[in-house]
């Protein structure tokens, strides 16, 4: 299993880079669109992640909540390598690089919640399959910042913004794998469930 979800990883992140810059553009603008639709107005605090390398980026929907007032928090590696979510105001000063060479509130940025805090989070991903599995990029820190939505529904939603072209027909399981609410893409939205109301 873990051979098939490296080659799966390295395929899908090929996929990705091969996209044109005009499909790209024209691609984020519409994943964009579509997923800040998907907040109602109870989501209030909401995590989102900044880009790196070939990764979707969702600058234009952090922007539009930051517009919004909501409440944005984003990815922050802790001291003990587990992974928490900083509130962020949108000042690029209070930004770091992390080990990984993605940004990131700095210490003194503001306060720390963990994930089960949150109303909503957008989940960055390498892969995807219609039953709203995600392949990530292989560290586990999402999964296991999420693991209380391992075996049940419940805040935060999970929201995973992709390209059409990393979706995949199965995504091999793992037990500590957490699936994803949606997956917003360019051309539709998998629901995983019910449960969630759009709007």
């Amino acid at each position: 299993m873990t051979d098939a979800r490296v080659l799966m990883r390295q395929q899908a992140r090929q996929q990705r880079r091969a996209l044109l810059a005009r499909e790209r553009d024209h691609a984020t603008a519409a994943i964009n669109s579509r997923a800040l639709a998907l907040f109602g107005a109870s989501a209030q605090r909401i995590a989102a992640y900044m880009a790196v390398a070939s990764e979707l980026s969702v600058a234009p929907l952090i922007d539009a909540l930051l517009a919004d007032r909501r409440q944005l928090y984003l990815p922050k590696i802790a001291a003990d390598r587990s992974l928490v979510f900083a509130r962020w105001r949108g000042d690029s000063r209070h930004l770091q690089t992390n080990a990984f060479g993605i940004l990131e509130p700095t210490s003194a940025a503001s306060e720390c919640v963990h994930a089960s805090a949150l109303d909503a989070i957008v989940v960055p991903l390498v892969a995807f399959d219609s039953q709203c599995q995600r392949l990530g990029s292989g560290a586990g820190f999402y999964d296991r910042a999420l693991h209380h939505r391992l075996h049940s529904q419940g805040a935060p939603m999970l929201i995973g913004c992709a390209f059409d072209c990393q979706q995949v027909d199965v995504i091999p399981s793992a037990p500590w794998d957490v699936a994803l609410d949606f997956v917003v893409t360019e051309t539709q939205i998998v629901r995983r469930s019910a449960v969630w109301p759009t709007g």
